[in-house]
């Protein structure tokens, strides 16, 4: 019935969705940035190139410039919505796991 027709229209959105978000990934990659820190960047701002970019910027100069733990990082500025000075501010909170 009706139903079915929806859940298979939903899964077959899903499956798009997915399809376009690893396209989206792999054409950072192609670009030469990580890509867990593009897997990361697609999560939060999807199409938004500027903000992805922004992004991976971020992640490169708070873990190569500044030495903080990378998935950290990648934690950090997904929970700040890519704010860089936010996420610094977490890395930088004591008893932070962010292998300092």
């Amino acid at each position: 019935g009706a139903a079915a027709a929806d859940a298979e229209l939903a899964a077959s959105l899903a499956r798009d969705a997915a399809a376009r978000r690893a396209q989206l990934v792999a054409g950072w990659v192609e670009r030469g940035f990580d890509a867990e820190d593009a897997d990361a960047a697609v999560n939060l701002h999807g199409l938004d190139e500027g903000r992805v970019l922004a992004f991976l910027a971020a992640c490169a100069r708070l873990s190569d410039d500044l030495g903080f733990e990378r998935a950290a990082v990648r934690t950090h500025l997904a929970a700040a919505n890519g704010d860089e000075q936010e996420a610094l501010n977490r890395c930088l909170q004591p008893g932070d796991a962010a292998g300092r």
